[in-house]
């Protein structure tokens, strides 16, 4: 268990030896990496619709609309449409 703000930090900013804390040369961690892979996926299995998009990852929509727009996805949908 991680007991204060300055051990958290020090988590935080240690360099990352592999695993689920490297960073990718684009800034992403691999959990980050994943999460956007899955959400591209289910754009293309739901061609686009936000709300089946949402359901399919059991995440609530306005969290989709957030890692669209964090992960760079907007591009691939119509968001006019959901």
């Amino acid at each position: 268990m991680i007991r204060n703000a300055h051990q958290r930090r020090r988590l935080r900013d240690a360099p990352a030896q592999g695993g689920l804390a490297s960073s990718a040369p684009d800034g992403l961690t691999a959990i980050e990496l994943a999460e956007r892979e899955a959400i591209s996926r289910m754009i293309g299995v739901c061609r686009g619709n936000l709300t089946a998009v949402a359901r399919g990852l059991g995440l609530a929509k306005s969290t989709v609309y957030a890692k669209l727009k964090k992960f760079g996805l907007e591009a691939d949908v119509d968001v006019s449409r959901s």
